[in-house]
């Protein structure tokens, strides 16, 4: 018995068309494009903009998004004290999205890791409240285990407004 080992198609030809195939895209067209607004930590209260892109994709799939902290305060060195993600979309509803974080690093690289800064075991929900307006909630992962962040609890939440619509 022999077997091929060659790349998905489906993957390959969603990938050349940018999504746009039937069965290559899961995001319901009114979330994508660049979104941005004020998400405010839950702890703490610390609060900036941040700007979220999100992407076609399919359930599973990652770079589905990418959330990018624009303007946050610096701390006590001067350093931005925002973090960018990655995301991997998890599940669609018909009321929201689900994505897992991918990767995660502090703006600032003079600011330390990722584990000193950004928590990097995040799940996001994005609800559409409106046509032109998101909400998103960051919640700790199942390996959140620590004195700032317990496993389900929201560590940040905002409204954001679109800026861009995709293509």
């Amino acid at each position: 018995m022999a077997a091929w080992l060659l790349p998905n198609p489906t993957r390959t030809v969603c990938g050349l068309s940018g999504h746009r195939f039937p069965g290559c895209n899961d995001v319901p067209d009114a979330y994508l494009g660049t979104w941005r607004g004020r998400v405010t930590m839950t702890l703490g209260g610390e609060s900036g903009t941040d700007a979220v892109t999100i992407h076609r994709a399919s359930v599973g799939e990652g770079k589905a998004a990418d959330q990018r902290a624009v303007d946050w305060r610096r701390d006590g060195q001067g350093r931005d004290r925002g973090c960018s993600r990655e995301w991997r979309l998890k599940s669609v509803r018909d009321d929201r999205m689900t994505f897992e974080v991918t990767e995660t690093h502090p703006n600032d690289p003079t600011a330390g890791t990722a584990e000193e800064g950004c928590l990097p075991d995040v799940t996001v929900e994005v609800r559409l409240v409106e046509n032109d307006t998101i909400t998103i909630t960051g919640y700790a992962g199942a390996s959140s285990n620590s004195l700032v962040a317990l496993p389900g609890m929201a560590l940040y939440q905002g409204t954001l407004h679109r800026v861009d619509a995709a293509d």
